[in-house]
């Protein structure tokens, strides 16, 4: 009985606290820093990445930030060996901005010595970085005359493709300069509503400092700025600002570069990578998909990108509903999540330039994100032709999309909250999907990955131990890309055992002193 008071008592006590009049501003920044709470501190599976793109690069990333010291002058590089004079060569991987793996560094040293758990640091950090996006979007598109309850809902249904939700956690510097994106598309819709350039170079100087894909919005958005109000020095300061920040991290890059590897400027493998995903020069690693950047399969596969982010998974089954029922009554079957899914992006990017040139959507903001998707894919083609996770960077048009059919609809409607219930119950359902895909994959990739925690264990007290790799593939012994390279950040490898003092095999992964 005295439960049942107490259950009773407390939520009469709840119900009342309901009541009282919360201003939503207040309100969405609490739920927003209770999400950001929960992934810091809500229990994370404990998995190393797997296999394939998303493995490789998390792997990858891992590897570049554990890389990141003072003795290296903070030069990204995946390993050191020698080459046949015995010269130690660091195999430099330096093209980016080195500010996502400074954060990702510190989210590793939070991990302690614990690898598992410096992953799953990582981790959360991208998460964190995948919900203030999501925030810095809502917040936009709220100042953009969208009610609360729809601007959440624009949000919820466009982070919940199948793309955003296998990529929210990949540890990389993509999900910080997502951030970096909606951060400055927020800056911009501010300066356009209220003339506020500081606020803006700020963001804009942000947004560069995690990704360069930031230029396809800022330079473009800028653009059309001056051709509106014709103030060029705040423009030019706007602009010219951040260009030289990405200059300068660049060429502190570049000079780390070229003293670690005794490279000339124009021969290290930086200028070299920019100079081929600007098409300026031909890669003999990429060759064999020269056929991946012709014009036309180029953009059928783009669109193809465009459709999977435009369409979240409720819009993927009321589509699929429609098919058979076409299927039932006529006979007709389409084949439209398969040989022509590339349709629904152009369907997407047709509706999005009629939401633009119709008012639908406000004008300067959906030029903005029409800019990021346009003005980033087109240019580095030779980029984003192999990397599918950058079609997050389409995200501009289902914003634009869902923003236009919902802008329309008062806050007072009682459509509203039974719209945002399915938005919630769409990315939940999108999510649990996603977990369900993952979580195998990376309980496999664990059992190749454990043994390099013990591996590690027993170099740790060693200074620049050398191992001998003769034979080995580090790609297949990793398990999921460069994890020997993240595990071992302070090991030179070689093939020459008369100069090893360890000797690593793959079968099963593990490491002996050899006798000097």
């Amino acid at each position: 009985m005295f439960r049942l008071v107490y259950t009773k008592a407390a939520v009469m006590k709840m119900v009342e606290l309901l009541k009282r009049k919360i201003p939503l501003d207040r309100a969405e920044y609490v739920l927003f820093a209770v999400l950001l709470l929960a992934v810091c501190f809500a229990p994370y599976p404990s998995l190393p990445p797997t296999h394939g793109l998303y493995g490789y690069l998390s792997s990858h990333g891992l590897t570049l930030a554990a890389h990141l010291s003072p003795e290296h002058h903070f030069l990204m590089f995946n390993h050191i060996d020698f080459d046949d004079a015995g010269n130690e060569r660091y195999m430099a991987y330096n093209r980016f901005s080195i500010i996502p793996f400074i954060l990702i560094r510190g989210a590793e040293e939070l991990g302690g010595n614990d690898l598992l758990a410096q992953i799953v640091c990582a981790r959360k950090l991208m998460l964190l970085f995948w919900i203030a996006a999501a925030f810095c979007a809502y917040l936009a598109l709220k100042r953009l005359k969208l009610p609360p309850l729809a601007a959440l809902t624009v949000v919820l249904f466009s982070i919940s493709s199948h793309c955003f939700l296998e990529y929210n956690d990949m540890i990389f510097n993509d999900l910080p300069s997502l951030f970096g994106c909606m951060l400055l598309f927020h800056g911009l819709v501010v300066h356009w509503q209220e003339n506020r350039p500081r606020q803006l170079l700020v963001k804009a100087l942000v947004a560069i400092a995690l990704g360069w894909q930031a230029y396809a919005m800022l330079f473009p958005a800028v653009a059309l700025l001056q051709w509106k109000n014709r103030r060029t020095k705040e423009n030019l300061l706007l602009a010219g600002a951040p260009l030289l920040l990405g200059v300068a991290l660049l060429t502190f890059n570049l000079a780390n570069e070229c003293v670690a590897t005794h490279t000339p400027l124009l021969e290290t493998s930086t200028v070299k990578s920019i100079a081929y995903r600007f098409g300026l020069a031909s890669d003999k690693e990429y060759a064999p998909l020269a056929i991946e950047l012709e014009n036309a399969r180029f953009l059928r596969h783009q669109f193809h990108h465009l459709g999977v982010v435009s369409l979240p998974p409720l819009a993927e089954h009321l589509v699929v509903a429609l098919n058979y029922a076409l299927f039932l009554h006529f006979g007709i079957w389409l084949n439209l999540f398969g040989t022509h899914d590339w349709i629904w992006g152009v369907a997407a990017f047709a509706l999005a330039l009629c939401a633009l040139w119709r008012g639908w959507f406000p004008r300067f903001p959906a030029f903005c994100l029409l800019a990021l998707a346009v003005c980033w894919t087109l240019p580095m083609k030779h980029f984003t032709f192999q990397h599918d996770f950058q079609a997050m960077f389409f995200v501009g048009v289902p914003l634009m999309l869902y923003g236009a059919a919902l802008r329309k609809i008062p806050s007072s409607s009682k459509l509203l909250p039974i719209i945002a219930v399915i938005a919630a119950a769409t990315l939940l359902q999108a999510e649990i999907r996603a977990l369900d895909e993952k979580i195998p994959a990376h309980a496999d990739a664990r059992t190749r990955f454990v043994p390099f925690q013990a591996i590690a264990d027993s170099l740790r007290d060693e200074d620049h131990p050398v191992i001998s790799i003769r034979g080995i593939d580090l790609e297949r012994i990793g398990g999921c890309g460069r994890a020997i390279d993240f595990a071992l950040p302070r090991v030179r490898y070689t093939v020459d055992e008369r100069r090893a003092q360890w000797k690593v095999f793959d079968h099963p992964p593990r490491i002996e002193r050899l006798n000097q």
